[in-house]
């Protein structure tokens, strides 16, 4: 195939609009729609993926992902079947490994914004709970027309206990409380006219709608039908509940509970003992860890002028600036908006924008305004102690919180969780460590039960009709055109779609463009590829480094060797290689990613309390756990915090469990007598009465078998057998696989067996082809100690029994081939005879 050129051109003008191409009406006004993958493109961007045909949302659309429904999305372009959204949150937890792994998973729909909630302990309800007012002080509803009486009569109560029965009994609107005989009844509806004057007698109603103080709204919803609703209705602020919604009641239709809607945001403590939480609507919860106060906004902060971070380069500060300028200037106002006011405020946000530009283009300046921002910085996240979030810039764990918590846990085979305090140093070393362990560990991609298919194409140096490439333009920079430059922020992100061996289309800006190729006669073994457009001219080339990349440059037509921009991008073989690909399950292998997550129990005291993370009980902290979603269980890590242990313990937690052979006496003499075979023994011990502890007591020993189990599979490969002993029912046979003395302790164990049990690599079998079986009981070949309670000295944990099982796996595989051998020489000895 001819190599074709592929280029690129940045036409600005409304008249280009003729060459476009029409876009449908219904991708235009898209709301909604399916993903089906989600990567992940820096610290700030995604690139969600759409189906075939499906609609892209429109650039510049606030979007929301219904797998990571916590972050509020902008659509920065939308082309050729995927779009590129980008966060305003300084601090997006999780965005390295999430998005990348919901492909597993097949992807999910998007949405225009809708808004969010974010959770609160206490109620949105006046004094805590409902708002009541009397239908009449000293008359009751008892017998009127048009009421039905609700659940039982009450007797012995007072009258918040009798309107507290009502807020939590569906349906119920009103009540009857008879003072003197603590009576209380309970009613769908308010009466008219109550006429009952006994007893004390008096009638209540909920005091709902717009023109109370109480409720917007109060029934019986499941926790998805009460979001939904809240979000459809207007002056809905957020709702609360007493009681608690269970985990699968947040991500399915679940056990429905009594829901007040509020149309205020003011969360008050819940008191006379009960429990009561709330889900306040908030726009972009993710953008909480944004510093807040107006020394960080406009135009005390320059960056924020510009809307940039901290951590800008240069040509992000140029670009943002010049983008601002076209946009804000006073003259480009149109006529029908240029009033004296909105003069005045263009010009006020143009100088704001100029200034600040003028002042990070200072290096002196820049440092100064630098360091008055971090100080800043540090000061509003010291105030923020108590809620403060360890993992704020760590892009490689997500922040679980309780409204995300139960949606995003079933995504993954395994999660290992962080449950910390934020003021707790140890918390602080083990972030460090789980950081670190997410880094090598990764998500299990090489472990996927997808055959990995296609991808040859990557490196082709020609182009096809149908090929996509992604990538950015560089304004007023030809840095893009070295091999290897990497893109920046301030880059604007564009695509191509190739048409024809002549014909390619650009999306840029909201725009498709059609362009023509053209190929230069190729220099050695490299095609020069150029376009000429009406304004621009491109040149490109193939990168020399990385196959897939196009580079080049971009200059007018009127000065051919003045280059003023640049370009980089890269080839999109996701659809041919990936999407339409007859991948192939592998058995056995992974089907879902390993994830990484913390929870701010500092924050979320109640929340982690359920989870079993008492905050009021400082010693259980630093706590992490890996939890197995579609097993239903977790384990604990109780090891030092660093990151070589918490790594060891998250690859070994990882594994497929294997069988552990529970081994009697009468198993152990015939392994003697069989032939040679490698063994790892746990030799495990009942507690006595006469000892200080149980062996239950023993942390470790509470995890060995789980661990042998998982690593079962892996030992067998190298020709090893796994197997438990109770030493207590079978002393003897413990005593001949310990290479004892045949001295006994007061229990009439071997003398030195540690009371919690040990962990051996052994050798039994025949020594001799054709020979003589070992005595009963004898000892075996060869028997190594790999973990008794000598290697707990000092601090240790969970890793010295993980590497005393990497250890037994490479001693059987240097042990193997001499077992292979004399199983070789017994069977040619059988034969002979």
């Amino acid at each position: 195939m001819t190599p074709l050129c592929l280029c690129i051109v940045v036409l600005y003008s409304v008249l280009l609009r003729a060459v476009v191409g029409e876009q449908s009406a219904d991708e235009a006004q898209a709301s909604a729609g399916p993903y089906v993958a989600v990567e992940r493109m820096d610290m700030r961007r995604i690139l969600m993926r759409v189906p075939e045909n499906a609609p892209l949302p429109p650039a510049d659309e606030e979007v929301m992902l219904d797998q990571i429904e916590q972050w509020k999305w902008r659509v920065e372009m939308a082309a050729a079947g995927a779009a590129v959204l980008v966060t305003s949150s300084q601090c997006p937890h999780g965005l390295g490994l999430l998005p990348s792994t919901l492909a597993w998973k097949g992807g999910g729909h998007w949405r225009k914004w809708p808004g969010t909630f974010e959770y609160s302990t206490g109620s949105l309800i006046s004094g805590s709970r409902l708002k009541w007012s009397a239908i009449h002080e000293s008359q009751a509803c008892q017998g009127a027309s048009g009421i039905k009486i609700l659940g039982e009569e009450m007797k012995g109560t007072d009258l918040e206990g009798c309107q507290r029965k009502c807020g939590e009994t569906a349906g119920c609107e009103a009540v009857d409380y008879y003072k003197k005989t603590q009576w209380c009844i309970m009613y769908d509806r308010p009466c008219s006219a109550p006429d009952k004057s006994h007893d004390g007698a008096s009638s209540w109603k909920l005091q709902l709608g717009p023109e109370g103080e109480g409720a917007l709204h109060a029934d019986f919803f499941t926790f998805l039908d009460a979001k939904r609703y809240c979000q459809e209705l207007d002056a809905c602020r957020g709702f609360s509940y007493s009681g608690t919604w269970s985990d699968q009641d947040r991500i399915a239709p679940g056990v429905p509970r009594k829901v007040y809607f509020a149309r205020g945001s003011t969360v008050m403590p819940a008191k006379g003992g009960q429990k009561w939480y709330s889900y306040l609507t908030k726009d972009n919860p993710r953008a909480n860890c944004n510093p807040e106060g107006a020394q960080f906004d406009c135009p005390a902060n320059p960056y924020a002028c510009l809307g940039l971070s901290i951590d800008a380069d240069e040509h992000a500060i140029k670009q943002a600036y010049r983008a601002l300028g076209k946009q804000l200037h006073p003259d480009k106002l149109k006529k029908a908006q240029r009033t004296k006011e909105a003069v005045k405020q263009a010009e006020e946000a143009f100088r704001d924008i100029s200034e600040s530009h003028e002042a990070l283009r200072d290096p002196g300046k820049r440092r100064q305004i630098d360091q008055k921002l971090r100080q800043l910085r540090k000061q509003w996240e010291e105030q923020r102690a108590s809620v403060q979030d360890l993992y704020i810039k760590e892009p490689l764990v997500t922040s679980l919180e309780p409204e995300s918590y139960p949606g995003l846990i079933p995504h993954a085979q395994e999660w290992l969780v962080h449950f910390f305090l934020p003021q707790n140093d140890d918390c602080k070393q083990t972030k460090i460590a789980m950081a670190r362990a997410a880094a090598d560990l990764g998500t299990g991609e090489a472990e996927r039960g997808i055959a990995a298919a296609g991808g040859a194409s990557a490196g082709r140096r020609t182009l096809s009709e149908g090929d996509i490439f992604r990538g950015v333009i560089r304004e007023k920079s030809v840095a893009l055109r070295t091999d290897g430059a990497g893109i920046a922020e301030g880059d604007t992100h564009i695509a191509l779609l190739v048409l024809s061996k002549s014909k390619v289309k650009l999306f840029i800006l909201g725009e498709e463009l059609e362009m023509t190729l053209s190929v230069d006669q190729p220099q050695g073994n490299e095609h020069r590829l150029s376009m000429e457009g009406k304004e621009r001219v491109f040149n490109c080339r193939f990168d020399r480094t990385q196959p897939g990349w196009l580079r080049g440059t971009i200059a007018e037509v009127s000065r051919r060797d003045h280059d003023v921009s640049s370009f980089a991008l890269k080839r999109d073989d996701w659809w041919r290689d990936h999407h339409f690909s007859n991948g192939t399950l592998i058995p056995g292998m992974r089907t879902k990613p390993r994830l990484y997550g913390a929870v701010n129990c500092g924050r979320f005291p109640d929340f982690c309390k359920r989870k079993g993370a008492d905050p009021s009980v400082p010693k259980r902290f630093p706590q992490v756990r890996m939890l197995f979603p579609d097993e239903v269980r977790f384990e604990i890590y109780r090891g030092r915090p660093l990151g070589r242990e918490v790594f060891a313990f998250a690859r070994e937690a990882s594994r497929a469990p294997g069988e552990v052979q529970v081994l009697n006496s009468t198993d152990l003499q015939t392994m003697q007598t069989a032939l040679p075979s490698l063994w790892l023994l746990y030799l495990q011990r009942e507690g006595s009465s006469s000892s200080k502890s149980s062996s239950l007591d023993c942390q470790l020993c509470r995890s060995v078998l789980p661990v042998l189990r998982r690593t079962a599979p892996r030992l067998r490969a190298a020709g090893l057998q796994i197997g438990s002993v109770n030493c207590t029912a079978h002393a003897s046979a413990c005593r001949s696989f310990t290479n004892a003395d045949g001295t006994e302790d007061a229990d009439g164990l071997p003398a030195g067996t540690p009371e919690w049990g040990t962990l051996r690599l052994v050798e039994v079998g025949t020594s001799s082809p054709g020979g003589a079986p070992p005595a009963p009981g004898g000892p075996p070949v060869r028997s190594f100690a790999l973990w008794d309670q000598q290697l707990l000295v000092g601090d240790a944990g969970q890793s010295v029994l993980i590497s005393a099982v990497d250890a037994a796996a490479s001693m059987a595989e240097l042990m193997l081939p001499r077992t292979a051998e004399k199983t070789a020489q017994r069977s040619s000895a059988k034969g002979e005879l």
